[in-house]
């Protein structure tokens, strides 16, 4: 009940709502909806109450609500399910577990205010404390629904969401570290995590969910000595529920444009192009020049004049484009 009311008044925040139109909407009586109200108020929300005009959600506070989501969403998201979690091991694991069950179809979404085992690429632990980041997980490929012709592209897709979503909501210029990374500043904000599940019995990907995890603001304790040089968030006023409803509805558009299309933004959006990088490859360690991307989202990289193609691993820049 109270998360019903709640949601009424998300999606409604700029406008007063009447008891008696919530109660209509929601088919309670008046004194419950009274009773969810008294409720959110002690959770610490602001809600206004007017003598004839009703009930309006004001200021900031800023929780995680299925109604904060779902009102930047299109009409062809409108029913997909969106999971809202105080805390999690990770939203990537509880997609998994969903997947398991049968319980989600495409484009529905898992988020949680923390995530006390956040998992980056190669096993890597992504800091998530509580109500200061953004940690989602969307499912964007399951059998049986749906084509799998970009599956090599799902992380730079999510990656552009990201970025666009963070330029419409904020303002501010993200730029793009190949090939899941993003920074402001030179220092990292966001990382994603797309993974999979196969299906043995006809050797096929039977699904894909694409993990991301926004530092939004800085934890009280800062990030920790090792990450401080290297981490940092978006730190503008910013409701999370607009930036989860934007990445969703990004990525969905992006889900059908052409591959050159997308390629030309990412590469547009990079951070490395042109700068000196290291790598690991084949157990070397080498340094070249980020040179191109190309349409399989592969870095090419200019080794003294030979051309070597990263598909997939980690890099570090080494300097600036002198």
């Amino acid at each position: 009940m109270k998360e019903d009311v709640l949601n009424f008044l998300e999606v409604h925040r700029e406008d007063y709502v009447s008891g008696q139109d919530l109660a209509d909407q929601l088919r309670v009586s008046r004194a419950a909806v009274w009773k969810a109200i008294e409720a959110l108020r002690r959770q610490g929300y602001d809600i206004e109450a007017k003598p004839k005009k009703g009930y309006r959600l004001l200021g900031d506070f800023d929780r995680l609500s299925q109604g904060g989501i779902r009102k930047h969403l299109s009409e062809a998201l409108r029913d997909r399910q969106i999971f809202i979690y105080d805390s999690l091991d990770s939203t990537n694991t509880e997609m998994k577990r969903k997947l398991e069950k049968n319980q989600v179809r495409p484009f529905d979404v898992v988020l949680a205010e923390e995530q006390v085992q956040g998992r980056g690429r190669r096993g890597k632990a992504f800091a998530s404390p509580k109500h200061t980041g953004l940690y989602m997980t969307l499912l964007y490929y399951k059998e049986g629904e749906g084509n799998l012709e970009d599956q090599d592209l799902i992380t730079i897709k999510a990656a552009l969401a990201v970025l666009r979503a963070v330029k419409k909501t904020t303002g501010l210029e993200a730029k793009i570290k190949w090939v899941n990374d993003l920074f402001l500043a030179n220092k990292k904000f966001c990382g994603i995590l797309t993974e999979g599940e196969f299906n043995l019995e006809n050797r096929e990907i039977s699904a894909i969910y694409t993990g991301i995890g926004i530092n939004i603001r800085m934890p009280e304790e800062g990030f920790g000595s090792d990450l401080e040089k290297i981490a940092t968030a978006l730190n503008v006023d910013l409701l999370r529920n607009d930036l989860a409803g934007e990445i969703i509805s990004q990525l969905y558009f992006l889900k059908g444009q052409d591959r050159k299309e997308v390629i030309r933004a990412y590469k547009e959006a990079s951070l490395v192009l042109g700068r000196k990088i290291s790598f690991n490859y084949q157990g070397q360690d080498l340094v070249g020049r980020a040179k191109d991307i190309n349409d399989q989202g592969h870095l090419l990289v200019d080794l003294s004049g030979q051309t070597l193609t990263l598909k997939a691993g980690e890099i570090s820049i080494r300097g600036d484009f002198s």
